[in-house]
């Protein structure tokens, strides 16, 4: 069987937009699975800097092909690159879109990685059925409370290291946001910049599908249909 690179790496989800680190998210994934990832890609939110990006990606490009003796340094487009102390800054600004390559050595890891986080998944989504249902809990009892004369109960502590639900925070990154993994494709499909599209930009994409759609269906239904329509009047008259 073929290898493929997609079958040593999985997309994750669900990160804050300051996850900007990828040693913060590969040391995330180290404390769950209990094993060394060969490495972590960010998918940062470049927004209006992607041709700022893509400047100093082909700059770099160069720059190795140089050293690599492909071509002579006179021939590189490398003297009026900005120094590495600004392109740090304008990189340590840009956002994280909350997704997430992680790359693994082995596909046995990466197959584990997809079972545990499916579990922690299931883990999640009991734990805030089981937290709406204790807020009701506690509204009744409230309202019992206030009913009879007396206070509301404060019998309850704080549950130290742990989510609403009962759910460990230790498996939530940062110990409150949960983090979802599914099928990463091939490097060469994909498109970076992409991930800069938000939730909110892609409602309205879809809206305006929908509604150009809708225009077509419409004109396309008077051009077929009028002819047929004019006839059935012209011929009642």
């Amino acid at each position: 069987e073929e290898a493929h690179l997609r079958n040593y790496a999985l997309l994750a989800k669900g990160f804050p937009k300051s996850a900007r680190s990828p040693h913060e998210v590969k040391a995330f994934f180290e404390s769950i699975l209990g094993f060394e990832l060969e490495g972590v890609s960010i998918a940062y939110d470049v927004g209006d800097d992607v041709d700022f990006v893509e400047d100093r990606i082909s700059k770099a490009v160069e720059q190795a092909d140089t050293h690599l003796g492909i071509y002579p340094s006179e021939l590189a487009h490398l003297e009026g690159s900005i120094g590495d102390s600004q392109d740090g800054y304008v990189l340590d600004c840009l956002a994280s879109s909350g997704s997430s390559f992680v790359v693994f050595s082995r596909e046995e890891d990466r197959e584990f990685c997809v079972r545990r986080f499916a579990e922690i998944g299931r883990q999640v989504r009991q734990g805030l059925h089981q937290a709406s249902a204790e807020d009701e809990d506690t509204e009744d009892e409230e309202s019992q409370a206030l009913l009879g004369g007396s206070g509301p109960s404060r019998s309850r502590g704080r549950n130290g290291g742990r989510a609403p639900g009962g759910l460990s925070t230790a498996v939530l990154f940062r110990g409150k946001f949960p983090i979802s993994v599914s099928e990463a494709p091939e490097p060469c499909g994909i498109i970076w910049k992409n991930f800069q599209v938000q939730g909110s930009l892609k409602i309205t994409r879809v809206v305006v599908v929908f509604l150009a759609g809708l225009l077509l269906v419409l004109v396309l239904a008077a051009v077929v249909f009028a002819p047929a329509v004019l006839f059935q009047l012209s011929y009642d008259d």
